[in-house]
């Protein structure tokens, strides 16, 4: 296996299956929507350089709480292509406790959350004390003044790759196989 990052795992896979389906979703329940493994790279890209351009640091983690869908999988890969560290959240956490003390003990500055999650942690807000951002994965949801929409950060990255096309590549290329990628907090925790 040598030297490999889950950044490396992913571009192998682009170049062998690139326009081959790789994420289904379900939208209004009905209609299947489809990415390709480019589509997602593409996307993924964009939303990694959306991070960076929000002053997103190498090192710093993201917390991600949401049901199962593509927005999702595209915002851990584009904190993983910053060089952000990803702290996935269980939807399943309610209590202001469980979540504050996730949010805040692995110092999050980023939220990333669907429109059920995001209900549920408007109220919680000032419990977090190290988050400057929320990012919303949905994009029916309309962001507060304190959030922005995931289309938004996309739109920031597609300008930041327009100007500066190594932005993320930067980060792709700093990370190291022991290069920190994931804070996962257990049912135990």
């Amino acid at each position: 296996m040598g030297n490999r990052t889950i950044l490396n795992l992913l571009n192998e896979a682009v170049k062998k299956y690139g326009d081959r389906p790789y994420l289904l979703e379900a939208r209004k329940g009905i209609q299947y929507t489809s990415l390709t493994y480019k589509e997602v790279q593409e996307q993924t890209m964009q939303f990694a350089a959306g991070l960076i351009a929000m002053g997103i640091d190498a090192g710093e983690r993201i917390a991600l709480i949401s049901e199962g869908k593509n927005n999702w999988v595209i915002g851990e890969l584009g904190i993983l292509h910053a060089g952000a560290v990803s702290v996935p959240l269980s939807v399943k956490l309610q209590t202001e406790q469980d979540l504050s003390f996730r949010i805040n003990h692995s110092e999050c500055v980023v939220v990333l959350a669907s429109d059920q999650q995001i209900a549920k942690l408007r109220p919680m807000k000032g419990l977090f004390t190290t988050v400057k951002h929320y990012i919303l994965l949905d994009p029916e949801n309309h962001p507060e003044a304190d959030e922005q929409s995931f289309e938004s950060v996309m739109e920031a990255g597609i300008a930041l790759l327009k100007s500066n096309p190594a932005a993320v590549q930067e980060r792709m290329d700093a990370v190291q196989p022991d290069s920190l990628a994931n804070i996962s907090y257990t049912s135990g925790t």
